[in-house]
């Protein structure tokens, strides 16, 4: 028999990527469900809830071939079956116990299905007394297949016995996603056949027969060292509604002989794939909907491309030209729509919070209220899970440092429990997303005078609240007077703007000392594609996010050199010439410049260029090692002719900008 440790079948790939998707999905409503429970509502919707995730989790489990994550859930379902019949009185202490569990079937399918055995004892060692704790609520549960390991001889081990297997699959199951040769695939662990004969007597005639339906049943001889409840278990998720006999026959007339893995292989066919360790994808559902979309301009497509080859063949001019503007027209589409099957509402990630908010209250003491809005505005996938840790640190930022203890906040006249706000939305044609909290604010004072203890900022030097704020951003900069378990050590906020900044995003900062903080970071809508516009430069041409332009404007008179504003409208901009760097031989510098403006945040800037080329699509490619770094670029792209341009990245621009006045700035008072 397998061992109970390490997953040992074979799976297609697919189906694997499949279950993970779906059990993280299973873990992410229990949490919820459970967090809901202390919150209040429909309790015993509730509890049906939890009870399904859990025994979704331990059907789904035992198929994949994962154990010990399957027993767990198991003794879990048991207890969760006597809560939600009123059997046992549901209070936060019980709630608290069950998130354990929940993280505890986590962490056993990251073992289980990472072949860790290490991690794997350990867990399966924890997890009895953690189901022991349930104990005190129910005094009659007593765990029985999530068993401590032991050096003792599992039941019925070395006894091999013979079986009869009879099963008949209930005609939906094609329906649920099963395949029943999957169930057949993962008894073969317990033991060896002796017969596997198909009952086809439910097949109906062919007029009448559905494809859609399941008709086929086996009945198996099987010779095994496992007890009845182990071989019945490879067919637990299905036990309720199809019909399953076993039956125990005499001992084989023959002494068993264990088959090696191979000829095991050879003596029915296995599923398709490779092992365990195969690369993990992410994969995105999708609307049926934007589905739609993309197949019937896919089939636009198809009759226009057919229309342009015939239109070629006749030499029709006019007719052709028709043809390439809906070719246009279709592909533009098509971009938009593949596009938006990467978009994802942010409202799911905001609620992963709800655990994280709650357990820092436990460790912290202090009372917080989450909100969240705009849980309805759409994110490119890949930026969701890229800002999802700098979004971590943020609230555990707010916990530690803006929210104060309850007896701090009514000294201050505030409300006991405090509140973290997240919220998203668009702006300027960006998305931002912001963690707002009413506690105490940023102290200018402290964090001013631990840049100058560190040689970043000079105590002769008067600098804005805006530019001190920018100071946490350093790395290993904290004013915590100690490091606890949640922040202090300096780590994480140069991290945030690294991993926005990475994202063609920029982070900006409002507090006011004794009202709150917010942090907003700006964040381009997709990753893949922008509307840009392009310039050149002497020999160089740049593409700037056509969302972020403001204006254009002719230069009717030259600028002098090392100018820094510009006036427009009688409103100084900071200026800068795209030009700098470039030889004689590549800019002309009688050449009439045109100044683009644009706009990051709530900075503006004027960017002086040779020629304003105009709008276009761009392929987002990334950057050489050499300047993945540099602030000024945030990509790439191939222009129509081949010949490459960079895309600049305002946000970093504008900064470089500041941090150069800044120091032009220091220079002139020394001197």
């Amino acid at each position: 028999m397998a061992s109970a440790g390490l997953k040992t079948m074979q799976i297609d790939p697919s189906l694997l990527q499949t279950y993970r998707e779906e059990s993280s999905e299973l873990l992410e409503r229990l949490e919820a469900d459970l967090l809901q429970l202390e919150k209040g509502g429909d309790v015993a919707e509730i509890l049906n809830s939890v009870f399904r995730s859990v025994h979704t989790l331990k059907g789904t489990s035992a198929m994949f071939g994962f154990p010990a994550t399957g027993a767990f859930a198991h003794d879990l379902e048991t207890f969760l079956d006597e809560l939600r019949r009123g059997a046992i009185s549901l209070d936060n202490a019980l709630t608290e116990i069950l998130l354990q569990c929940r993280d505890h079937i986590a962490s056993l399918l990251q073992s289980e299905e990472a072949s860790d055995e290490a991690a794997l004892m350990r867990l399966r060692a924890s997890g009895p007394q953690l189901l022991t704790q349930l104990v005190a609520y129910m005094p009659g549960f007593q765990p029985t297949h999530c068993l401590p390991p032991t050096d003792q001889p599992a039941p019925n081990s070395g006894q091999m016995r013979r079986w009869k297997l009879t099963l008949r699959f209930e005609e939906d199951l094609f329906r649920y996603g099963f395949d029943p040769y999957s169930f057949i695939h993962y008894l073969r662990k317990s033991g060896e056949f002796e017969l596997v004969r198909p009952l086809i007597d439910r097949l109906p005639d062919l007029e009448e027969l559905n494809a859609q339906k399941c008709y086929t049943g086996f009945e198996i001889i099987l010779n095994s060292e496992a007890s009845e409840e182990e071989i019945l278990d490879a067919f637990d998720f299905i036990r309720d509604s199809s019909k399953i006999e076993l039956t125990a026959l005499e001992n084989p007339a023959v002494p068993h002989i264990a088959a090696s893995p191979a000829q095991a292989e050879s003596s029915t066919p296995a599923l398709t794939g490779t092992d365990e360790k195969t690369e993990r994808r992410s994969s995105i559902r999708v609307d049926s909907e934007k589905l739609d979309r993309l197949v019937n301009l896919i089939g636009e497509l198809v009759v226009q491309g057919s229309n342009a080859r015939l239109r070629s063949g006749e030499n029709d001019g006019a007719g052709m030209a028709e043809t390439v503007e809906s070719l246009t027209r279709i592909i533009d589409d098509l971009r938009e729509t593949a596009l938006d099957l990467r978009m994802v509402p942010i409202g799911e990630t905001f609620r992963r919070f709800d655990r994280l908010v709650r357990d820092l209250q436990t460790k912290t003491g202090r009372r917080v209220r989450l909100f969240y809005e705009g849980g309805e505005t759409e994110l490119d996938k890949n930026v969701i899970e890229r800002i999802f840790d700098p979004l971590v640190h943020l609230v555990r930022n707010a916990m530690d440092h803006g929210i104060r203890s309850a007896e701090e906040r009514s000294a201050a006249g505030k409300p006991e429990t405090g509140t973290i706000r997240l919220s998203a939305g668009h702006r300027h044609g960006q998305i931002y997303v912001e963690i707002s909290d009413d506690g105490e604010g940023l102290n200018t004072e402290r964090i001013l005078q631990k840049a100058i203890e560190r040689g970043l900022a000079r105590s002769d030097v008067a600098y804005s609240d805006d530019e001190i704020h920018r100071f946490i951003f350093l790395p290993g900069f904290s004013t915590a007077s100690s490091v606890t378990d949640i922040s202090g050590r300096g780590v994480g906020m140069d991290v945030v703007l690294r991993e926005v900044q990475s994202l063609r995003g920029s982070v900006e900062i409002e507090s006011r000392k004794g009202e709150g903080t917010t942090f907003r970071l700006l964040l381009p809508l997709t990753l893949a594609i922008i509307d840009g516009f392009l310039v050149r430069a002497g020999s160089a041409f740049f593409v700037l996010p056509l969302d972020l332009v403001e204006e254009c404007v002719d230069l009717e008179h030259a600028i002098d050199e090392g100018s820094r504003f510009i006036s427009l409208r009688n409103e100084a901009v900071p200026f800068f010439d795209l030009n700098i760097g470039q030889s004689d031989a590549e800019h002309d510098a009688s050449t009439r410049l045109s100044l683009v403006v644009v706009r990051s945040g709530s900075d503006r800037i004027a960017l002086a260029v040779d020629a304003i080329l105009g709008e276009l699509q761009t392929v987002i490619k990334p950057l050489g090692r050499l300047f993945q770094k540099h602030p000024w670029f945030s990509g790439a792209t191939l222009l129509g002719d081949g010949r490459p341009a960079c895309i600049l990245n305002v946000r970093g621009l504008v900064e470089w900008l500041e941090r150069r006045q800044s120091r032009r700035g220091e220079l002139q008072r020394t001197l």
